[in-house]
């Protein structure tokens, strides 16, 4: 008996904390529910998410909690020295973005700099023995946020460094996002009410979020991997095309499904974050696919870095060099590899080239011919987001174009459950769910309608818990980024 305990007490201890595992959703999240709603005043509420949120960060790096408090330390000097020193804001906004994004670097693109200099140059750098810290990428770019708005006086400095944490560390968008600007929460920090529809909305959006990942992602997730891990150079088309497009539902449901938990977590505790998927696979281009997909991190390379580098604002060859500098600092923002940095040039490119006329040529078109270009597009970059070895990568690719096995055959997984969950997650991805289930809210007077509606969404949650009490396999693929 001692053992059982102390086993389930050591893995709460190492495990990565997940909205869609058993111990957030039966421990942490009602401790932090009941916590929060005992008290009625703002402050102590902070108190309780602050709490809770770096309690929660602890929970999965013990350690590097350390580097998200210095960052926000940074963060909070720098904000007031750019608020009393307007005169010298410019070099005070340098030196402290300075500090960092260097620590993003190093922490994130250390190894991967190391390696290549080693590679390139026949010399035996160390390597850095750090992992990488959960969530960096998102917090230190929120942080970055904070600062540029400061320094464009788009807003006021936050004179409270509790607030300020509690904005850069709240829990629900801490490790994957969204990206959620300052401006976007800080009248909400000072003053916000939990109402009781703020919670029922919230608690809805966190159930859709959970079943998009454990009901969708993690049951296609399954196939994705069984797929990747065969032998490439004797993969068919067929199956090498079903593993690309299963990917991008895969991962579509996984990073959407945890924004809207976020999203609900955040209106319970009367946060309003901002979308952050749009039906993306609804697009019909690579520029409608960017204003839909992850739109917080699009949004942010666009008013911090795109639109001060001239935007589109400037000539063609320049508005080229624009796009292929922002996208390939958004795919090196994905991962510390070469494959993400090809990744992103991949989309640099069909951006060119809808630029040079593509897009006017696809407007014309009917609607379906956009679809059918956007979905193969991404799906013949899946390898590059996938598979990490460029070798293998290719070789993938080359499959997917025609050189692998002569066979045009998918039989390798003839189980009905595939398929269902496969037209499940092609239905979902359109808005057409989204539209019906907002035509029977608003007929939620009805007590039939009423209770049919209930009734759904305590299914749905019944269907979630029983799959993630029969399941192990529960990664959220944006962890690592």
């Amino acid at each position: 008996m001692r053992v059982v305990i102390f086993a389930f007490i050591f893995e709460i201890t190492i495990t990565d904390v997940v909205f869609s595992s058993l111990i957030f959703l039966y421990c942490f999240l009602p401790a932090v529910l009941i916590s929060y709603f005992l008290f009625k005043n703002l402050v102590y509420r902070n108190t309780v998410l602050l709490l809770f949120s770096l309690f929660f960060y602890a929970w999965g790096e013990p350690i590097l909690v350390v580097l998200m408090l210095s960052t926000t330390f940074v963060t909070y000097l720098g904000g007031q020295a750019i608020g009393k020193y307007q005169q010298y804001k410019s070099p005070i906004l340098f030196i402290t973005l300075c500090i960092l994004l260097g620590s993003l670097a190093y922490y994130k693109y250390g190894n991967f700099f190391v390696d290549n200099v080693n590679s390139w140059f026949g010399v035996n750098l160390d390597r850095i023995h750090f992992g990488l810290p959960l969530g960096i990428s998102f917090y230190v770019f929120q942080a970055v946020s904070y600062l540029m708005d400061l320094y464009r006086k788009e807003v006021e400095p936050q004179k409270n460094y509790f607030k300020l944490t509690l904005y850069i560390s709240l829990f629900p968008q801490l490790i994957a996002g969204p990206i959620v600007r300052y401006s976007t929460i800080n009248d909400e920090l000072e003053d916000r009410t939990s109402s009781l529809d703020d919670v029922v909305v919230g608690i809805k959006r966190f159930i859709v979020g959970l079943a998009k990942k454990v009901v969708i992602a993690n049951q296609v997730g399954y196939f994705v991997d069984d797929i990747f891990a065969l032998d490439y150079s004797e993969l068919s088309i067929g199956l090498a095309w079903l593993g690309s497009l299963l990917y991008i539902l895969q991962i579509y449901f996984d990073f959407s499904g945890y924004s809207d938990m976020a999203i609900g977590l955040g209106r319970v505790f009367g946060f309003h974050f901002d979308e952050n998927f749009i039906f993306p696979y609804m697009s019909t281009s690579v520029q409608e696919f960017w204003r839909r997909w992850h739109i917080s991190l699009g949004s942010w390379f666009r008013d911090y870095l795109y639109i001060p580098m001239g935007g589109s604002r400037v000539g063609p060859l320049r508005l080229y060099f624009n796009l292929f500098v922002l996208f390939l600092l958004v795919g090196f923002w994905h991962g510390a590899s070469w494959n993400f940095i090809l990744w992103g040039l991949y989309f640099g490119v069909f951006l060119t080239i809808e630029q040079l006329g593509l897009k006017k040529l696809l407007d014309r078109c009917p609607s379906v011919f956009g679809h059918v270009y956007l979905i193969g597009l991404l799906g013949f970059g899946v390898p590059l987001f996938r598979v990490e070895e460029l070798p293998k990568c290719f070789e993938y690719m080359s499959t997917l174009l025609g050189n692998g096995s002569s066979k045009f055959t998918v039989d390798l997984y003839p189980y009905g459950l595939m398929w269902v969950v496969i037209v499940l997650g092609v239905i979902l991805s359109t808005d057409l769910p989204q539209k019906f289930l907002i035509k029977m809210e608003k007929k939620s007077d009805s007590p039939f309608v009423f209770w049919g509606i209930s009734l759904f969404y305590f299914s749905l949650l019944l269907i979630c818990l029983a799959l993630i009490l029969s399941s192990t396999y529960n990664p959220f693929i944006y962890f690592r980024f």
